[in-house]
């Protein structure tokens, strides 16, 4: 019998146009790493439309973020991928865009080191690509579809900015990423929440507190 598939960004049967969305983006992942060292990246199904609908808050995640954290191994290799595509047409613009949110005036969302240059984000694109790895790793790890809807809290730290104090519940708990150097999370969940932390590049971090899909107020 053929496997039925659910979308795990919608929640629906996949009847047609089906996908497979890497969770979290694959070009987290620089190609080095891909094409040396045969990654076993984790996939998800999905509708081609819902998955799509993701891909520019990706790219932005991607392209803003991934050049702050050129300090670490993996961020400065993925930072080679991002001069590769600065080549490429369709990539140009977002570059620029990019290179617009750095200022070296005292404001901004992110600031990098000695605190000389801040640069500004668009921090519900952050989040949007965030919450969307949050659900996708509910999905992985209860078999659950957690909906874009349910009620959720997100946090976001540079390397520099000490997390919340509630980050500490799930700070010491087992590592689950597959590639920590690149992307790295832990979870603990009760029977009403669920609470993640995620690292990225060795440089970000993410603290997502959610509701449980079957909890009711």
């Amino acid at each position: 019998m053929k496997k039925v598939k659910t979308c795990y960004l919608c929640g629906e049967l996949i009847k047609k146009n089906l996908s497979f969305d890497h969770v979290p983006p694959k070009q987290f992942y620089a190609s080095i790493y891909r094409n040396k060292l045969k990654l076993n990246l984790t996939t998800l199904p999905t509708h081609i439309s819902c998955n799509v609908g993701y891909k520019h808050d990706e790219d932005y995640f991607f392209h803003s973020l991934a050049p702050i954290s050129m300090n670490t191994k993996s961020g400065s290799a993925a930072w080679l991928d991002i001069i590769k595509a600065s080549k490429h047409e369709e990539s140009k613009g977002l570059i620029k865009k990019v290179l617009k949110e750095f200022t070296h005036r005292p404001y901004g969302q992110i600031y990098l080191p000695n605190g000389l240059i801040a640069k500004n984000i668009e921090g519900e694109r952050i989040k949007r690509v965030i919450w969307k790895i949050t659900r996708g790793l509910f999905f992985i790890e209860y078999d659950e579809f957690l909906s874009e809807q349910v009620v959720h809290a997100i946090e976001f730290y540079d390397h520099y900015t000490k997390p919340s104090e509630e980050f500490k519940y799930v700070r010491d708990t087992e590592s689950k990423g597959k590639y920590p150097g690149v992307f790295d999370y832990k979870v603990i969940t009760t029977d009403d929440y669920a609470m993640w932390g995620m690292l990225f590049w060795d440089y970000f971090i993410a603290f997502v507190v959610h509701k449980r899909p079957n909890y009711k107020l």
